[in-house]
């Protein structure tokens, strides 16, 4: 049945009815994903564009839990706790969570030093999100508009992390 619904998906976003415009808050974020289908990663290659799946709602918000609480909890932030803040300490650094690099803009995704082949990149936007909110890229307050990890081949993004294929038969 989940095969079913996730087809369903994914026909409906190839049709284009995912689209841009209106906000979607919680663990509803839209995902832009490319799959990379050949060529090295300097060279250009091919993507193919579209947005990528999130899986259940449980699925997403138990993703996000994590995320926010490894982030909390690593040299790669200093978290407000009287204030719920989570402002990133080094944001040209990428973070490095459940196997992936996180990076926190597309200039910094695409100096990146290691190009990987046959993987789909991940883009979330986090101003379209709820559950990102109280990350920080300086004392300022200032924002990152966006988070951008990869997916090796059969995973796809769901949430702020990369779930199996195989899992969601």
């Amino acid at each position: 049945m989940r095969v079913l619904w996730t087809l369903f998906a994914v026909l409906l976003v190839s049709e284009g009815k995912g689209g841009r415009g209106g906000g979607r808050g919680s663990s509803r974020a839209r995902f832009t994903s490319s799959g990379k289908t050949g060529g090295s990663a300097r060279s250009g290659g091919s993507y193919t564009k579209g947005f990528s799946l999130l899986g259940s709602d449980a699925k997403a918000s138990r993703s996000f839990s994590k995320f926010r609480s490894s982030l909390r909890s690593s040299m790669h932030s200093s978290a407000l706790r009287t204030a719920g803040l989570i402002i990133i300490t080094n944001p040209m650094t990428p973070y490095y969570y459940g196997g992936n690099y996180y990076y926190w803009s597309r200039s910094q995704y695409n100096g990146r030093d290691m190009k990987r082949s046959n993987v789909t990149k991940c883009e979330l936007n986090i101003k379209e999100t709820q559950e990102l909110k109280e990350i920080y890229l300086d004392e300022k307050k200032t924002r990152p508009e966006l988070v951008i990890w990869e997916c090796k081949s059969g995973f796809y993004c769901c949430g702020v992390e990369c779930c199996s294929v195989i899992d969601d038969r």
